[in-house]
Parts: structure tokens; C-alpha cells; sequence
């Protein structure tokens, strides 16, 4: 293998990893924002949960990861701040979709005739929820 393939092989590595690590990055910023949505959440609803904290520690872990990549020039704060608000905006669409089910369901659980609106709802609430989360823990 000559000198200059050599070189070309490493710079496609280099090239994949900075590439995957831009990724965990940026899904990590993401996530900060669905679980500033989820600590804000249960914050409101009890403010001494036990899932608050939770989300909180979640939030922390993905901050330390982004701060470290962010000085490792992995990834800008324009990008995070970004990220972040897109990440916040799913969460909040998660939740409020998950109150509206169970408000539903709450009003109507004797009424069999909306178990498909119910259904419905639940799988509307998979889909919403299923975005926010995919790429968090």
C-alpha cells in the first residue's frame, strides 16, 4: 500500500468518526431539550417527583456530553441551541398529547363507542412520543 492510500484511508476514518460524533452530539442537544419539557412537566404537576429529578439527572448527563463536545469542536452552541428547542418543542408535544389521551379516556372510559377515538389517541401518543425519545436514553 503506497504512502498516499495510507493517507486517504485515514482520512476517511477520521472523516466516519467525526461524522458519528457529530450525531451523538447533536441527538444529545436534542435531548436536553425533551427533558428540560419533562423536568418543566412534572415540576408543575408535583414538585417533589421523583421523575422530575430523573429527568433532571438525564438532562445533566446529556449537558456534560455536549459541553465536552462543544470544546472538542464537535459541535457549535448555534447547533445546540438550536437542537435543543426543536428537542423541547417534541417533548412538550408528547406530554400534552399524553394529558389529552388521558383526559379522554378519564371522560369517556364507560362509553364504548369511543374506544376507537381512544385508540386512536394512544397511537397518536406512540407516534409523538416515539420522536421525542428515539434517540434518548
Amino acid at each position: 500500500m503506497n504512502k498516499c492510500a495510507v493517507i486517504v484511508v485515514i482520512a476517511i476514518q477520521s472523516s466516519a468518526a467525526l461524522g458519528d460524533d457529530h450525531k451523538e452530539a447533536t441527538d444529545a442537544a436534542y435531548c436536553i431539550g425533551v427533558y428540560q419539557s419533562e423536568v418543566e412537566f412534572w415540576t408543575k404537576t408535583d414538585l417533589k417527583s421523583g421523575e422530575a429529578r430523573d429527568a433532571e439527572m438525564r438532562q445533566s448527563r446529556k449537558q456534560t456530553f455536549v459541553e465536552g463536545a462543544i470544546k472538542r469542536g464537535i459541535i457549535d452552541r448555534v447547533t445546540v441551541g438550536k437542537m435543543r428547542a426543536v428537542g423541547y418543542k417534541d417533548g412538550n408535544s408528547c406530554l400534552e398529547q399524553s394529558q389529552r389521551c388521558a383526559q379522554q379516556w378519564g371522560e369517556k372510559m364507560h362509553d364504548e363507542q369511543n374506544s376507537r377515538i381512544l385508540e386512536n389517541c394512544a397511537k397518536l401518543v406512540e407516534t409523538v412520543c416515539e420522536r421525542a425519545y428515539k434517540n434518548c436514553d
